[in-house]
């Protein structure tokens, strides 16, 4: 398999999509945490997680019995 690498402005792209998703997380707690319990958003939490990998791994299983050899070509930039 051919490797590649990330250009500086890939890599800062990235970094910034982290920033920004583990920040909106914060504020999405502290409000979610005013209107239900602690177990209760932690629920919602795992919920919506186990949802986007459910998709995730079934566009991997769809991908490999197509006979593609990469199911992750779609998603680099």
């Amino acid at each position: 398999m051919k490797t590649r690498t990330m250009t500086r402005t890939q890599a800062e792209l990235l970094l910034a999509a982290v920033i920004i998703a583990r920040s909106t997380s914060y504020v999405l707690t502290k409000v979610g945490l005013q209107d239900m319990g602690k177990f209760t958003l932690l629920a919602v939490r795992f919920l919506l997680a186990f949802a986007f990998l459910a998709v995730l791994f079934w566009l991997c299983l769809f991908c490999l019995s197509k006979g593609m050899n990469d199911p992750f070509m779609y998603f680099r930039f």
